[in-house]
């Protein structure tokens, strides 16, 4: 214990003084100021907003001008450096409040450390203290709050072991007690996809009784209870949520919007079948002009040619402000068939001849123009150039022969 003890240990105030702001408040809030203390460490051994892996004790407290009994002493005996202090204050939103925490340093020791302040999950406010030397005081000014969670974040940035220890007592939050009542709620998600749900949840007043809660565009359109209320939006739009509080005397609402973006109307294409070795063009379609454009897979530009190298499925996908729609085409690629055709040669006239033409590619079909029939005896007319064709789906074999008649 007096080895820790000899390490360093700081002490400042740090106090935050928001401005006004909400629906339903203007200037200032009447009424009288309140203070909340929070002594947790007095009590008990364990805080329980300290972070899993924080070397901590309960100390007597003997150091400044302080109240209570006890203080919280944070022991970096191992170098651990991150966040190591993280504490949700429910406020008023809007409504001018304070934040003040006493930390010190009596031994002459160092201490780099990084004070937060989040408003939800919006970083409102970021210092780091460094130095030494007791009873440090810092204020960080006016800051802005629109809602009820405002947390306190301390950091430890040094990871020397030893002599970067600190101390904190008497963490507090004043603000203006506040006369009537405000609307106040917020929201999980404020642009969603069409068939997503988004959870609302109240933070209004003071003690409001009555609430009343309008979900324009939701599969549920009102409710009269406090919630939570999870609802779900199934049609595009931009869609005002409505929550009117009252306290059976005074009334007050707020509106919020909420965005609902639909899916893209994407069309790959049919499947085609082509030969080894052919060039081809994926061109998707969309019908909206908001979407993105088509992003193929497997290095394909939409509407650029490229030699497919096997058969395969293409997928395409494109979006409205996240909302994905994907498509696919597949591509089949056919071996080109040979074609053995008979050599030139001449006939009598009226004689009869065949054409024989042959392939050693399985399932290939052959043809000839001018009505000849693969093998088969026919009287040629006249001298002529008869073109042979060998198809095997898509691929295709031309080879001409010239007959002549004498």
């Amino acid at each position: 214990m007096n080895n820790i003890y000899k390490l360093s240990v700081l002490l400042l105030i740090l106090t935050w003084k928001l401005s006004v702001f909400s629906q339903g408040l203007n200037g200032t809030c009447p009424g009288n100021n309140y203070v909340v203390l929070f002594e947790d460490w007095e009590f008990t051994a364990i805080d329980p907003f300290l972070l899993p892996g924080t070397t901590y004790q309960n100390s007597p407290q003997t150091h400044g001008p302080l109240n209570g009994s006890r203080h919280l002493y944070l022991n970096f005996v191992n170098g651990s450096t991150g966040l190591v202090y993280d504490r949700l204050f429910q406020v008023c939103p809007g409504v001018p409040f304070e934040v003040t925490c006493w930390m010190h340093d009596t031994w002459g020791g160092t201490y780099d450390v990084t004070l937060e302040v989040y408003d939800g999950v919006t970083l409102l406010y970021s210092q780091v203290l460094t130095g030494n030397g007791p009873y440090f005081q810092y204020s960080s000014g006016a800051l802005t709050s629109v809602s009820a969670n405002i947390s306190w974040k301390l950091s430890n940035n040094s990871s020397t072991i030893g002599n970067n220890d600190f101390a904190m007592d008497d963490l507090q939050v004043s603000q203006c007690d506040c006369d009537g009542i405000t609307a106040n709620f917020s929201m999980n998600d404020t642009t969603i996809c069409a068939g997503e749900t988004i959870t609302f949840s109240d933070g209004s007043f003071i003690d409001p009784t009555i609430w009343n809660w309008t979900f324009n565009g939701g599969d549920i359109t009102s409710a009269n209870t406090q919630g939570t209320h999870d609802i779900t939006f199934n049609t595009p739009g931009i869609y005002d949520i409505i929550l009117s509080v009252s306290n059976g005397t005074e009334v007050n609402d707020t509106t919020l919007q909420v965005v609902v973006s639909g899916y893209p109307t994407l069309d790959a294409g049919i499947n085609d079948t082509i030969c080894v070795g052919e060039n081809y063009t994926l061109t998707a379609i969309i019908l909206e002009g908001d979407a993105t454009v088509p992003v193929w897979d497997n290095g394909v530009i939409d509407g650029v040619q490229f030699t497919p190298i096997d058969s395969m499925m293409y997928y395409v996908t494109s979006n409205i402000n996240g909302c994905e729609s994907i498509d696919s085409v597949n591509i089949d690629l056919t071996e080109i068939p040979d074609l053995i055709m008979p050599l030139d040669f001449a006939i009598c006239e009226e004689e009869d001849t065949l054409l024989n033409a042959t392939t050693t590619t399985a399932n290939a079909i052959i043809t000839w123009d001018n009505g000849v029939v693969n093998n088969q005896l026919f009287t040629p007319l006249f001298t002529t150039v008869y073109t042979a064709t060998s198809t095997l789906t898509e691929g295709t074999v031309r080879v001409r022969l010239l007959i002549k008649q004498r």
